[in-house]
């Protein structure tokens, strides 16, 4: 008799939600492993180039899209979200227009993401695996050939936009990641639809025009590729880009995204998040903008 015939699957599912907001997560979903979809984007947007210098996009194969080939016998993901924006960091905006300031990406603050997602993604594990018996699986947090994107929006935690990231009609595109794979068969989560409409500020507001196409990013123009992934980027910059960069010292981008307006700041501090400095005594700065929103718009194969 499978394991998935032995336990009550729903009352799991509601455990394992209830167990991931305990643990910190403000979301967890859960989908199967078909990826057909994505990984004819994916091959179609490695065909283009887009990726650049990125290599490790196509080393993989086929592990990237389907996750049984990755790992042997997984059936079910359990993707999670973190968010990592809260009310007290709304006071960067004041430095914005500081003239001696430069950007760096607002999630890198505090404690590397990695760490504190991945030892709370095994912590849920853990208390799965003490409810079911011989429970097999692995996390991953930005941490191997995964398409987190695809699998959030397949169990429901959001929706990927024209931007190629994924948002959230609560709380935009200020979150975390990460996934667990499983052989345990777990209850499908209803799939995240779309909601950009006609809407194209994104597209229009990119300083170095990467998103060339609705649902398309050209990695090659990313400011996230620029500042982190290009190794040799004073040689490769032309003024256009060099102007883009200027201020942004990593892993930055302006996007104007409805969904990341105004928002409630519900979110509760974290490790990855509480430690914060004082943007009056740091010469890097987070940018705020109730209405504009950084975001990690990057890697987009949509």
């Amino acid at each position: 008799m499978s394991k998935s015939n032995i336990i009550n699957k729903n009352k799991l599912a509601d455990d394992i939600k209830l167990w991931g907001k305990e643990l910190g997560f403000q979301e967890i979903g859960f989908t199967n492993i078909d990826l057909s979809k994505a990984e004819k984007n994916l091959k179609k947007w490695l065909d283009m180039k887009f990726h650049g210098e990125m290599y490790y996009m196509e080393k993989h194969g086929l592990k990237r899209s389907r996750p049984d080939v990755l790992i042997p016998n997984t059936i079910s993901v359990i993707s999670a979200r973190m968010n990592y924006l809260t009310a007290d960091e709304e006071s960067t905006k004041s430095l914005l227009d500081h003239p001696k300031t430069a950007y760096i990406s607002r999630y890198a603050l505090g404690r590397d993401y990695h760490k504190v997602l991945r030892q709370r993604l095994k912590r849920l594990g853990e208390k799965i695996e003490a409810s079911v018996s011989n429970f097999g699986y692995r996390v991953f947090v930005d941490s191997a050939p995964v398409l987190e994107k695809p699998l959030a929006e397949k169990a429901g935690l959001g929706w990927i936009g024209k931007h190629t990231n994924l948002i959230d009609k609560k709380t935009g595109s200020w979150f975390f990641l990460g996934e667990l794979y499983t052989d345990l068969a777990l209850p499908i989560s209803t799939p995240s639809q779309g909601h950009c409409g006609s809407c194209h500020e994104c597209i229009d507001v990119c300083p170095t025009q990467a998103i060339i196409a609705p649902y398309v990013l050209d990695a090659r123009r990313c400011i996230s590729y620029l500042t982190i992934e290009l190794r040799d980027a004073k040689r490769t910059l032309n003024n256009d880009q060099q102007m883009a960069v200027s201020f942004i010292l990593f892993l930055s981008n302006l996007s104007i995204i409805p969904f990341s307006m105004y928002l409630p700041y519900k979110c509760q501090k974290t490790p990855s998040n509480s430690h914060l400095q004082d943007p009056s005594e740091s010469f890097f700065v987070f940018v705020f903008w109730p209405d504009m929103a950084y975001y990690f718009c990057f890697y987009g194969w949509f």
